[in-house]
């Protein structure tokens, strides 16, 4: 499993803020990922479904 879940301070668009479980790519796992910002459009056209797809909902 890549992920772990962490509590995290999330910035919101008004100003304010708020903690929310995140996952997090395990530390021996961080070499799978770019070291560039989140970009949400991109998630949204081609990222979201593959990442949907390998969560473990049970």
């Amino acid at each position: 499993e890549f992920y772990q879940k962490e509590m995290a301070e999330c910035d919101l668009t008004d100003g304010g803020n708020i903690t929310a479980w995140v996952y997090v790519f395990k530390e021996r796992y961080r070499n799978l990922v770019e070291n560039e910002p989140w970009d949400p459009v991109w998630f949204l056209e081609y990222g979201m479904h593959e990442f949907l797809a390998g969560l473990d909902v049970s």
